[in-house]
């Protein structure tokens, strides 16, 4: 969660405004407000990065959702009866730590669980954070409203928001808070908590008779949450839940806009697909990769990493000496990758599990891509594609950074293959997606949803990789569908993106990683199509681009 960060950013940039009009910034605060808590939210630099804990030394603490909401009521009390500013805002800093708290605390448990799937507290821990996050958004929005609504709100939403109580909280723009939407996203964390309980078995199992057994109680699970979410939408004023969820991407395209960009990877994508498919390419890639240790994986890419230079070596190795990282193959951990932020430490934390392969070098390397990305603007992006961007585009860096060459020749055919499943893979979840959010509440059924899938595999070229009695069950273990709607498509556009860096490199060594240095360090101040076009690159949503990702692809497999 970015909200505190948001406001201390914007708060900062207020105070430097104000200092170049020839103002006293800091008379507009109490006289003892912390500052040097804003320049470590704010700048490039953090002057407390040094003395950062480890990750062992961070422990975890059931947070007190009764305790923020007590101090919420004394804050609107507070703005009821006129205090000082200095109350007032030392009431809110204490709220917003209170807030981050919550978020660090939820995951926390979220990471705990995850390294280990059988820990019953943890498991218990994270299932009762993540469904108090309604009741905790509802505080939240109490306080900003509450805040919105009094006399202090010119003074809060010019010196301490910088815009956001105007931007969010604000009744004529159509803000209502109310219960009910408490209660949907309650409901919809417990389906969420559900689903993951029953990923966990899919994850563990060994044999792909589960997905028919377990197909019927994920799909309700699915049913439902289609459902709540359409609701949600509907309730906070949109017309279609797909609006609601690019919006909350920081998406600056519609789902219409991507109609050329989805036919050019039909037309050209699919059919190298299909060829490459058909001579069993994709079912030795990974027949092709050598074995390699976890210590090895890391050896590799922090070498590869320190040839980029400092931009990039300076997170490794706050990485490794913080031990903010587990890349172990225990057969405890869940099986997933992933980067997330720790708000109370202001740092990224990054988890993936190995399987004893080169490609491990990938998996780990488009992770630390956004642990890069989330050291440098201190976790915030102004879009979802742009951090995708920074986790693929290290992918496809590293390939021409790695010292061994015989290794990176063996990466760069994988990877090839990769992104071109990639395409093929994501895209087809997208089409899966939208075809399931526009049935009617009626046609939303088990046998519909498995339909749609089947349908969409076999358009896309690779239903016939399994065996058609258990082809309309496989998508139920796809997280993402569950838990990010409408996230997939940003695997592919930012891809693309990604690929024009790497493209850059092969034009000339240090190009790409130049832009991608530029490009990370002020994506928290520019949307996705606006970042690159300000560096000079084309928009990844044309034909013509899918149409030279084509070409390269097929020229890299084949040498």
């Amino acid at each position: 969660m970015r909200l505190k960060k948001r406001p201390i950013a914007l708060l900062l940039a207020v105070l430097m405004l104000v200092s170049l009009c020839g103002c006293d910034p800091m008379s507009l605060l109490p006289s003892d407000y912390d500052i040097a808590k804003l320049e470590r939210a704010f700048s490039g630099v953090d002057i407390n990065r040094d003395e950062t804990i480890t990750f062992d030394q961070i422990e975890y603490s059931r947070p007190d959702v009764d305790a923020m909401k007590r101090l919420g009521g004394d804050i609107e009390k507070l703005l009821d009866e006129h205090a000082s500013r200095k109350d007032i805002v030392s009431s809110l800093d204490d709220f917003l730590d209170m807030y981050t708290n919550f978020s660090t605390m939820t995951v926390l448990a979220g990471i705990y669980n995850d390294l280990d799937v059988n820990n019953e507290y943890y498991a218990e821990e994270y299932s009762y954070c993540s469904s108090m996050w309604g009741e905790v958004l509802r505080i939240f929005d109490d306080v900003m409203l509450a805040c919105s609504n009094s006399h202090m709100y010119a003074f809060l939403d010019a010196n301490y928001f910088g815009g956001f109580l105007e931007e969010s909280y604000s009744y004529e723009d159509g803000y209502i808070p109310d219960d009910e939407l408490v209660e949907l996203q309650t409901k919809e964390s417990k389906l969420l908590n559900d689903y993951r309980r029953l990923l966990i078995d899919l994850y563990a199992s060994d044999s792909y008779d589960i997905y028919e057994e377990y197909n019927g109680p994920v799909a309700e699970i699915y049913i439902e949450l289609v459902k709540l979410r359409r609701a949600i939408a509907e309730f906070i004023g949109y017309d279609s839940y797909i609006e609601y969820a690019y919006d909350g991407f920081g998406r600056e395209y519609e789902p219409d806009d991507l109609d050329e960009y989805t036919d050019a990877v039909k037309q050209k994508l699919v059919p190298l697909y299909k060829e490459l498919s058909g001579t069993g390419t994709f079912d030795d890639m990974y027949y092709e990769l050598r074995e390699l240790s976890e210590d090895e994986t890391l050896s590799v890419l922090s070498a590869a990493v320190q040839k980029m230079g400092d931009g990039v070596y300076e997170p490794m190795l706050f990485m490794k000496n913080s031990g903010l990282y587990d890349i172990s193959a225990s057969d405890s951990k869940l099986d997933s990758s992933y980067v997330i932020y720790l708000d109370d430490y202001d740092v990224p934390y990054l988890f993936s599990k190995t399987y004893g392969y080169s490609d491990d070098i990938l998996t780990v390397g488009h992770e630390f891509g956004h642990f890069v990305d989330y050291y440098i603007n201190y976790g915030v992006d102004m879009s979802n594609d742009s951090a995708e961007m920074f986790s693929q585009g290290m992918e496809y860096l590293l390939l021409e950074y790695i010292d061994d060459e015989d290794l990176a020749a063996e990466l760069t055919r994988f990877k090839m293959l990769d992104a071109l499943y990639l395409y093929v893979s994501q895209l087809s979840l997208n089409e899966f997606e939208e075809r399931v959010y526009e049935l009617s509440d009626e046609e939303l059924t088990v046998d519909n949803i498995n339909s749609i899938y089947a349908e969409v595999a076999a358009e896309y070229g690779y239903a016939d990789e399994y065996d058609a009695d258990l082809l309309p069950y496989l998508w139920i273990d796809i997280s993402h569908l569950f838990i990010q709607p409408f996230y997939v498509i940003s695997y592919c556009v930012s891809d693309s993106a990604a690929f024009g860096l790497y493209e850059q490199e092969l034009g000339q060594a240090g190009s790409g990683l130049d832009a991608y240095l530029s490009l990370v360090d002020v994506s928290d101040e520019y949307g996705f199509l606006e970042l690159l076009e300000n560096e000079g690159l084309s928009s990844p949503l044309t034909a013509d681009t899918i149409d030279r990702i084509a070409v390269t692809l097929r020229n890299r497999i084949a040498a």
